[in-house]
C-alpha cells in the first residue's frame, strides 16, 4: 500500500494510463466487431489484409481519444450532475454547517486545494468527491448525512473525501466513471428493451440485428468496466481511513459515521448509483464490497465497512463490545423563528368599525385598531363614512399599519417582498429544521419548495404536538387514499384566481401534496412553489415519519 508521496503519483499516472490504453482495446475489439458483422453480412472474407488492420487500429486510437476527451471535459461538472448534487442554500443552517467544515477541512490538508461544497437531496446516507485535470475539485453529501451525523461524524466524513482529493485518488475515479459510468447506465436502460414482448418482437425483427450488436458493444463496456476495477485498489480507502484520522485525531467519529451510513440506505436504484466508485460506501449494488478474498480484492472498489470500522477502533481503543453499545443520536439544532419588529402605526383622521365578538365595534382610529391584538388581515371591517364591509387587507392604511406590525418597512435596495396570497402581508424568514423557509406572520402559512420540502422532510429535530398527531392517524385510517382523492372531484386540482403565488403571480392551484399523504395544499400550476397553511407542513412531515420506515425514507 503506497503512502510516500512518490509512491502515490506513480500508482496515480500507471492508474490513467492504464485506463486509456484499456480503452483503446475497447475501441480495437469494437471496431474489429463491427467490420467482421460487415462482412459476414456481406458474405466477404473475414480475412483483412495488414493495411485494413492497420486502418483498424488508427480509427480505435482516434475513437479512444476522443472518447478520453469528451469523458474527461468539464468532468467534475458532470458528474455532480450525475449524482444529482446541488449548491448549497445560504439560508439552511446544516449547509451553512456544511461550509464550514469543509473550509476547515480545506485549510487542514494545506490550503492549496479549493474544496467545492455541494449536496445531494436525497435522505439516503453517503458522501462523494470528484476532481479532474483543471484542478477543480468537489464534495458533495446527501440531505440523510447532514441530518443523521454531528459535527464531529461529519468533519470525519469530509476528511476522508478531502483526503482522496489531495491523494489524487479521487482523480483517478472520477476519469474511471467518466469513461465507463455512462455507458453502465446505458446499459441498464436498454436492456429493459427486452423485458416485454414488444422488445422481443423487435430483437427478432429487421433491426434485430443492429439492436443485438448494439447491446453486445455495451456489455463489451461493461466487461470493460470490470476489467478496469482492479486499477481502483480498496486499499485506497484504507489509506483515506488514515489519512483522515491524521486530519482530525478522532478515529471513533469516523467508525461512528461508517456504521450510520452502513446501517441506512445508501442510494440504491437512485440517479449514480453506478458511479459508486467515488462514494465514501459503496451504494450497495457491488456485492464483493462486504467480502474478502482475491475476487473481492481485484474486482471491487470498496473494502468490507467492518473491517475499516475495526482498524479505525483499534487506532481508539475501543473495544467493539463498547462500540456496539453507544448509541448515536443525531444532533439537535432547535431554531426559533426570526422575531417580528416592534408595531409603528402611522396616524390618519379615518376611523373604522371592527367586526368582533359578532357586533361591530368602534368606530376606532387607525393608532387604536394597531392596539387591537385580535385585529387580523382577514378580519372584517368598514370605514364609518360607508357601509360596505371587506377584509382589513384591502383596506391600505390598515394594511400598511399591518405590514409594520409585522415588520416590514418597505422595500429593500429595490428589492419586492414576497406577500402572503391570503393576507396580502409580507412573508418573514423562519427557520425550521434548520431550512429558511417564508413564512406569514399573520396566519402563519408558509411557501415552499419541493427541496425545502424533501430537507424538512429528512430532518426529525421536532416533536409534534397531540393535535398533530391525532390528526395524522385520522387520515392514516383511510384504507384508500386514491379513492378518497377521486370523490373530490375537481377539488384537487381546481384553481383559486383569487389567491396568486407570491413569486411569479400566478393562480394557486388547490390540491393533495400527494395521494400517499392526504395534506391539502395551495400550489403554483407555473413555478411549483407549494403553500402550507398553518401546521400542514408539520402534519405532512408527522404522516411522513410514521408511514416510512426510517432507513426507507425518501421524498
Amino acid at each position: 500500500m503506497s503512502f510516500t508521496f512518490v509512491e502515490i503519483e506513480k500508482s496515480k499516472t500507471h492508474t490513467i494510463t492504464g485506463l486509456f490504453w484499456t480503452l483503446v482495446v475497447l475501441y480495437l475489439i469494437s471496431t474489429y466487431a463491427l467490420v467482421w458483422s460487415f462482412r459476414l453480412f456481406l458474405g466477404a472474407s473475414l480475412q483483412g489484409s495488414f493495411l485494413q488492420i492497420l486502418t483498424i487500429v488508427a480509427i480505435a486510437l482516434l475513437a479512444a481519444t476522443i472518447h478520453w476527451f469528451f469523458s474527461t471535459y468539464q468532468l467534475v461538472s458532470r458528474m455532480l450532475v450525475a449524482v444529482r448534487a446541488r449548491s448549497l442554500d445560504p439560508g439552511d443552517t446544516y449547509h451553512a454547517r456544511l461550509k464550514n467544515v469543509i473550509e476547515e477541512v480545506s485549510v487542514a490538508v494545506g490550503g492549496s486545494i479549493v474544496l467545492e461544497p455541494y449536496v445531494i437531496s436525497t435522505p439516503a446516507m453517503n458522501a462523494c468527491a470528484v476532481s479532474d485535470f483543471s484542478g477543480r475539485s468537489a464534495i458533495a453529501v446527501t440531505e440523510g448525512v447532514l441530518a443523521r451525523m454531528n459535527r464531529a461524524q461529519l468533519e470525519s466524513v469530509v476528511a476522508h473525501e478531502a483526503t482522496h482529493i489531495a491523494s489524487g485518488d479521487s482523480l483517478t475515479k472520477s476519469v474511471f466513471c467518466g469513461l465507463f459510468a455512462l455507458h453502465e447506465e446505458a446499459l441498464k436502460r436498454f436492456s429493459g428493451l427486452f423485458s416485454s414482448r414488444s422488445g422481443l418482437d423487435l430483437l427478432l425483427g429487421r433491426t434485430g440485428v443492429w439492436i443485438a450488436f448494439s447491446l453486445m458493444i455495451l456489455w463489451i463496456v461493461h466487461a470493460a468496466r470490470r476489467l478496469c476495477e482492479p486499477l481502483i485498489s480498496r486499499q485506497q480507502e484504507y489509506r483515506a481511513d488514515a489519512l483522515a484520522v491524521r486530519l482530525t485525531r478522532d478515529p471513533l467519529s469516523l467508525a461512528e459515521a461508517l456504521r450510520l451510513i452502513a446501517g441506512h440506505w445508501r442510494g440504491v436504484g437512485t440517479y449514480g448509483e453506478s458511479l459508486s466508485a467515488i462514494f465514501i460506501l459503496d451504494p450497495g449494488i457491488e456485492r464483493l464490497s462486504e467480502k474478502e478474498g482475491w475476487q473481492a480484492d481485484l474486482f471491487s472498489t470498496h473494502p468490507p465497512t467492518e473491517h475499516r470500522i475495526e482498524i479505525l477502533l483499534g487506532m481508539a481503543h475501543v473495544g467493539q463490545d463498547e462500540f456496539d453499545s453507544r448509541r448515536m443520536q443525531p444532533p439537535q439544532y432547535h431554531q426559533d423563528p426570526v422575531p417580528s419588529r416592534v408595531p409603528q402605526p402611522s396616524g390618519s383622521d379615518t376611523r373604522w368599525f371592527v367586526w368582533l365578538d359578532g357586533d361591530w365595534q368602534g368606530p376606532w382610529p387607525l393608532e387604536r385598531l394597531s392596539e387591537l391584538g385580535t385585529l387580523k388581515p382577514d378580519t372584517w371591517i368598514r370605514q364609518q363614512a360607508q357601509a360596505k364591509a371587506s377584509p382589513a387587507y384591502q383596506d391600505p392604511f390598515i394594511l400598511q399599519m399591518l405590514q409594520t406590525r409585522y415588520g416590514y418597512s418597505g422595500p429593500v435596495a429595490g428589492i419586492t417582498p414576497r406577500i402572503c396570497p391570503r393576507c396580502r402581508v409580507a412573508l418573514t424568514s423562519v427557520l425550521y429544521e434548520g431550512v429558511t423557509l417564508d413564512e406569514c406572520p399573520a396566519c402563519r402559512g408558509c411557501l415552499v419548495n419541493r427541496d425545502q420540502v424533501s430537507r424538512v422532510l429528512i430532518r426529525e429535530e421536532y416533536s409534534f404536538s397531540d393535535s398533530i398527531t391525532r390528526l395524522a392517524q385520522t387520515i392514516e385510517a383511510i384504507a384508500n387514499p386514491q379513492r378518497v382523492a377521486k370523490r373530490y372531484g375537481d377539488f384537487p386540482f381546481s384553481a383559486m384566481k383569487d389567491q396568486q403565488c407570491p413569486v411569479c403571480g400566478a393562480s394557486m392551484v388547490r390540491k393533495f401534496y400527494t395521494l400517499a399523504y392526504l395534506v391539502e395544499v395551495e400550489q403554483c400550476w407555473m413555478c411549483g412553489l407549494t403553500w402550507f397553511d398553518r401546521d400542514e407542513l408539520e402534519l405532512l412531515q408527522c404522516l411522513y415519519e410514521r408511514q416510512v420506515p426510517e432507513d426507507r425514507r425518501a421524498v
